[in-house]
């Protein structure tokens, strides 16, 4: 895959691009997606353009200042269940590919990467020097063990790890609730992180914004790499 495929409606005015990578349908009315649409329309709001890297699959909900990136379509899927599945796993490869490309191609103040994508997203973004704020909506590795596959109920060790490792290596962790909140500070003590409830998402999510903004957002320019080093934590 060389690219993620765009839309052709043009983000609104020059605000400041950040860029999220989800991946779930997107829009489907169920709680992740709901979170990000809250957090894409605050951010909309607050002046920046929200890049969203995302599937194919989901409703097309029309912000100003959002613009889609959906990977290519994986023939004959129609549909990505919660939980482990091989479809989703391919899926993760071409978020991974997409993010690759549209880092080349752009830079953005800070990636925001939720769940299972900060896998390859953290060092990506790492990589191109980018700052990274990893979302956790679940405990990943806990429904894996949870799935009636042995192949899934193998997999939450080495999912387990890999959080641990994206986690220690991000520049925020943004969780949802106290017992992911305290996953964090277990896994990875040097993380900074923010709680935000489901519930009530517009007033959280904009008390999360102006945070970050204040702390994080706001000391970044894109095209500016000099003093990265010192400006965030490992």
């Amino acid at each position: 895959m060389g690219d993620a495929a765009q839309d052709k409606k043009p983000a609104v005015g020059n605000g400041r691009p950040v860029l999220f990578v989800a991946p779930q349908p997107f829009f489907i009315p169920t709680g992740t997606p709901i979170n990000l649409l809250s957090m894409c329309r605050a951010l909309c709001e607050e002046g920046y353009q929200v890049h969203l890297l995302t599937l194919p699959l989901g409703s097309h909900i029309e912000l100003e200042n959002l613009v889609y990136h959906r990977v290519s379509a994986i023939p004959f899927v129609r549909r990505v269940p919660v939980g482990f599945s091989v479809a989703k796993g391919m899926y993760d490869l071409l978020l991974a590919a997409g993010l690759v490309a549209m880092l080349f191609r752009q830079r953005f103040l800070a990636v925001h990467a939720l769940e299972e994508s900060a896998f390859s997203a953290v060092p990506i973004a790492r990589w191109f020097r980018t700052p990274v704020i990893v979302d956790l909506d679940s405990d990943l590795s806990q429904q894996l063990l949870d799935q009636p596959s042995r192949l899934g109920r193998w997999l939450a060790k080495p999912a387990e790890v890999l959080r641990r490792h994206a986690l220690r290596r991000a520049h925020w962790a943004v969780t949802v609730a106290p017992y992911l909140t305290a996953l964090v500070r277990r896994e990875s003590p040097g993380t900074k992180v923010i709680e935000t409830p489901d519930t009530p998402l517009d007033a959280a999510l904009r008390h999360l914004i102006i945070r970050v903004r204040g702390e994080f957002l706001l000391t970044r320019r894109p095209g500016v790499r000099k003093g990265h080093r010192n400006a965030f934590p490992k």
